[in-house]
């Protein structure tokens, strides 16, 4: 027989009484009797829980500085009372705030109550340097005997409404402009962007541009004069009410205004040629000094390309066998690998550098020689069981590096190459040396005799069973 009476809202636990006995009891008679206490879940007064200043639709709390610390308020609706006691003894003791960040406390503090309901409220003044970021605020009150209540709790985001500079600027030359583009501004609070531009690296200069909306990342400065460089930086301005809040600028970013091509008659200067081979292998290396496109005060289109010439002879030339391309007045690429030189073949090389009204120059003729072919080592490991396949390393014996079968060094065994049984495998292209080969067969280990050494192509097989 159980017997059991749920708690009214004025306790803390009930007793719970357990009587086991048996109708014609055998001997000796079994009688069992026990109490069990059982607590309420949340023991302690309820609380609800508000915060100030009041986030905004996204949860946001913005610039939480004196005098707009962020204030917890914690409610209590009614005070735990005990049990007995004519009338009932209120209490409550304290109410404890805490605060985290990704789960990380950050700040806690107990405020004592006066035994009754009521609002009890603590000022975080640490919000004015904590991190920005999703916090968790929450409030539980005590009774007390610490028995605590259910917890209350909701999240806000702390952020600022001064924005981060903005992000992504980037200048391109055109004929007599400079287009601007960017990344859009993520601040909840933007309002616009604000466009500056300097004629010395380092100084502010002027705003020429504002406002821009977040739906125009890009600007294009028409007052910009032809062969003039300029520096451009990028601010993004938020609005809280009637109050304006601007970013630091971003780093400044550069660009010089092109010269209509009808004005640009001269040539770029000549690159200087330089082509080299590359040892043990079949390819060419070319570098070039960067041409320039009419020093001042000729006034120039711009560098634009490079066409870069192969020939056999160095009298026979056909189309461009690269185009290098480049940005004017930005950046230039002065080095190329042909890598279909081949081996044991000359080749002449010559450059022509262009500019944007299509003005060329060209280098002198350059020549080299790519190296011999290297001889190329073939490996065949034969599995000649006729009733076991076999798992295979190959190693060398002087540098003790692993080969695949596509001639892959390794350090480390790699994965077996597995050869079947009454079959073979070859592995190639392998450097000169001497090889071990190292096979099981079903967990019966095998190792070779030295196979080939560095004289001859081979082929060179090896023979496991």
């Amino acid at each position: 027989m159980t017997t059991f009476v749920a708690p009214n809202q004025t306790e803390q636990y009930k007793d719970v009484s357990v009587h086991v006995y048996w109708v014609g009891a055998p001997l000796p008679v079994k009688d069992v009797y026990q109490v069990t206490r059982i607590y309420r879940q949340f023991a302690g007064p309820s609380v609800s829980l508000g915060i100030t200043p009041t986030p905004d639709l996204n949860g946001v709390i913005f610039d939480p500085v004196a005098p707009n610390y962020v204030t917890l308020t914690a409610t209590v609706p009614e005070a735990w009372r005990g049990s007995s006691g004519t009338p009932p003894v209120p209490l409550t003791s304290r109410v404890t705030f805490s605060i985290t960040l990704n789960d990380v406390p950050v700040d806690s503090q107990d405020v004592l109550t006066s035994g009754m309901s009521g609002q009890y409220r603590w000022t975080w003044t640490g919000a004015a340097t904590a991190t920005l970021g999703l916090y968790k605020f929450t409030a539980v009150a005590f009774a007390s005997d610490e028995s605590a209540g259910e917890e209350a709790g909701l999240y806000a985001r702390l952020d600022s409404s001064i924005p981060d500079p903005p992000t992504g600027l980037q200048a391109f030359p055109q004929v007599n402009q400079v287009l601007l583009q960017w990344d859009p501004c993520p601040h909840s609070l933007f309002d616009h962007f604000e466009i500056w531009r300097s004629d010395t690296l380092g100084q502010a200069g002027s705003v020429i541009a504002s406002p821009i909306d977040n739906q125009n990342t890009t600007y294009t400065d028409t007052s910009a004069a032809a062969g003039t460089k300029y520096y451009y930086s990028l601010k993004a301005v938020t609005r809280q009410g009637m109050t304006f809040f601007t970013s630091l600028a971003c780093p400044q970013v550069s660009a010089t205004p092109l010269w209509p091509l009808t004005d640009d008659t001269t040539p770029p200067s000549a690159p200087v040629l330089t082509v080299a081979k590359v040892a043990s292998q079949p390819t060419i290396n070319l570098t070039w000094t960067a041409s320039v496109d009419n020093p001042p005060p000729t006034p120039p289109s711009g560098l634009d390309h490079y066409l870069i010439y192969r020939s056999a002879n160095g009298s026979t030339w056909g189309t461009a066998i690269k185009v290098v391309q480049v940005v004017p007045f930005v950046t230039t690429d002065t080095s190329w690998a042909d890598m279909t030189a081949g081996w044991s073949t000359t080749w002449y090389y010559r450059i022509e550098a262009f500019d944007l009204a299509l003005n060329f120059s060209t280098s002198t003729v350059k020549s080299a020689t790519t190296d011999a072919a290297p001889t190329i080592y073939t490996l065949t490991v034969r599995n000649a069981s006729t009733t076991r396949n076999a798992s295979v390393w190959v190693r060398n014996m002087s540098t003790l590096l692993y080969y695949t079968t596509r001639g892959a060094p390794s350090s480390t065994p790699p994965a077996f190459t597995t050869v079947n049984k009454n079959n073979k495998k070859d592995f190639k292209p392998l450097p000169p040396g001497s090889y071990q080969v190292y096979a099981n067969f079903n967990g019966q280990a095998y190792v070779s005799t030295p196979v080939f050494s560095a004289t001859g192509a081979g082929p060179y097989v090896c023979t496991i069973q």
